[in-house]
């Protein structure tokens, strides 16, 4: 399965939020293994947003910066935990 994407790249700080928030809430129960959040690189200020809240979340496992063949330092991975059945 491809990982899917959250795509916050020039959007609004607080319209990016709101979307990464339900994103990553709706991937989780999806049963998805692992989320690429397309912020771009820019001033960074998204890619900050992104990972402190990912970061803080009960069901996140690891949070990086994609390889460079990726989207490098302008994606972000997310590894969620498994959820327990």
């Amino acid at each position: 399965m491809t990982c899917p994407e959250i795509y916050i790249r020039q959007m609004a700080y607080h319209e990016a939020e709101l979307e990464l928030k339900k994103a990553l809430d709706d991937l989780y129960l999806r049963k998805c293994g692992r989320v690429k959040i397309v912020h771009g690189k820019g001033q960074g200020i998204l890619k900050q947003m992104a990972r402190e809240y990912a970061e803080k979340q009960p069901f996140v496992k690891k949070v990086y910066d994609a390889p460079f063949y990726a989207g490098g330092s302008g994606v972000t991975i997310v590894e969620f935990f498994p959820e327990n059945d």
